[in-house]
């Protein structure tokens, strides 16, 4: 009795189930790692804002930005941005433009305010998957200023040649005394 048929059988069985799992092993990884995008790092980012008035006129403004790492992989941060802007009472050299509708960013939906104070740090930090990182921004301002915004920009080092990261805007009124 002649096994050749049943070893060449054996054999092209055992290759198309090795071709199905080839595929089915691509067809995971492209949808769990690429079109699912495990592989980029995802942030969320939350601000806490405090104030303690400093003397008359000024008022010591901190911001802790909480960075929480939502996704699977690691965080690497290497310098972050964060920016308060004045609202109200409205800056003057906005007053002017308010009337012409010519307030905006480059045609965008957001308002270009009037910057009080910027920080640009370099941090250097790493967040593991599912912890969360504090930073700390102080700022001191005039007691005359209501409301402000609060604009974080945390640089995302997995996208850095297309400069993009994660933002965080927030609107916050001032106590009065």
């Amino acid at each position: 009795m002649d096994i050749t048929p049943i070893q060449n059988w054996t054999t092209l069985i055992k290759d198309i189930i090795t071709v199905i799992a080839i595929v089915t092993g691509g067809l995971w990884t492209y949808l769990r790692f690429i079109k699912g995008r495990l592989c980029f790092p995802q942030a969320k980012l939350i601000h806490e804002i405090s104030e303690v008035a400093l003397e008359e006129s000024k008022i010591l403004v901190r911001v802790t930005l909480i960075v929480k790492n939502i996704g699977n992989t690691l965080i690497s941060i290497p310098k972050c941005e964060t920016r308060i802007q004045q609202i109200k009472p409205l800056p003057s050299e906005l007053l002017g433009k308010l009337a012409t509708n010519d307030i905006y960013i480059d045609k965008y939906a957001e308002i270009k305010w009037s910057t009080i104070d910027n920080r640009t740090v370099g941090i250097k930090s790493e967040i593991e998957p599912n912890e969360t990182d504090e930073f700390v921004f102080d700022f001191v301002i005039d007691k005359s200023i209501e409301t402000i915004i609060i604009y974080t920009y945390v640089e995302n080092i997995k996208k850095w040649k297309h400069d993009i990261g994660w933002p965080k805007s927030t609107i916050y009124t001032l106590k009065e005394d």
